[in-house]
């Protein structure tokens, strides 16, 4: 069969997307003297580069220079049109890659090219939930500058401050709390931070948590509190801050009962 003109023009420019996918992937985009955004740059020789053009997954080339933290890739990408707020097949965006690889000069960047710092992806995870994960309190902080809601829930019901405390990054569950995080927040299924917290034995954090207001009381919808999950998964330590905070608990609605009773 014949292959007529059309057919090998896109045949050419299939070639030529692969092969900017597989110079930015690998990072070895080859520069000319006159750079890859002048008048003889890679992108301007190429017109079939489009800096919109997805893999198979939905990552744009903006996605992989914003996860290996390519600056210039970056830069020249966003002046030839790239979408700052481009979504794969998972609504990942290029700023929820580069907080989640703690890149803050990247994140700088997006945020100048009004990336979308609330938007979520499938699961409704935004960039904040990423870097609370991470641990990057930094990133976290100019996120939150610029507009970042910590009391962004995913589809599940976990805020920021549930993941912080499911991961240990006390800096950051201290940050959240300092930005006014609900302490008591509770996901689909009636977790609240505290629960996080006691499920993954972080003593500290859990101490952290009820200076803050953390209702040690708290159950989930299958009548689980947080001292119920320390006993069942051995945790020692928070089962002896969370016992002596319930048991107190009770002996002053004990005492309260008792002294209504008298009067």
């Amino acid at each position: 069969m014949r292959m007529d003109g059309s057919c090998t023009m896109f045949k050419r420019r299939l070639v030529m997307k692969l092969d900017l996918y597989r110079r930015i992937a690998k990072i070895e985009l080859k520069r000319s003297d006159s750079g890859i955004c002048s008048s003889g740059g890679l992108l301007s020789q190429n017109a079939a580069a489009s800096p919109m053009l997805a893999m198979t997954n939905g990552y744009t080339p903006l996605h992989i220079a914003a996860k290996q933290n390519q600056m210039e890739v970056a830069s020249c990408l966003l002046q030839n049109g790239a979408s700052p707020n481009s979504e794969s097949l998972q609504g990942i965006t290029p700023l929820h890659l580069a907080s989640q690889e703690g890149r803050p000069d990247m994140v700088a960047l997006l945020i100048s090219k009004q990336a979308n710092v609330n938007l979520g992806n499938k699961s409704g995870l935004t960039p904040l939930h990423l870097v609370a994960q991470e641990g990057h309190v930094g990133i976290a902080d100019a996120l939150v500058k610029h507009g970042a809601s910590v009391y962004a829930a995913s589809r599940m019901g976990y805020t920021p401050l549930h993941v912080a405390c499911h991961y240990g990054n006390i800096k950051m569950v201290k940050f959240l709390l300092q930005q006014q995080a609900h302490v008591n927040s509770k996901t689909r299924m009636g977790y609240t931070p505290l629960h996080q917290a006691a499920q993954q034995g972080h003593t500290d954090i859990v101490t952290l948590l009820l200076k803050h207001g953390a209702q040690p009381n708290e159950i989930t919808s299958n009548g689980t509190s947080p001292l119920g999950i320390a006993k069942r998964l051995g945790y020692i330590s928070v089962i002896d801050v969370l016992k002596l905070v319930t048991e107190e608990s009770v002996s002053m609605v004990r005492s309260s009962a008792f002294n209504v009773n008298v009067t």
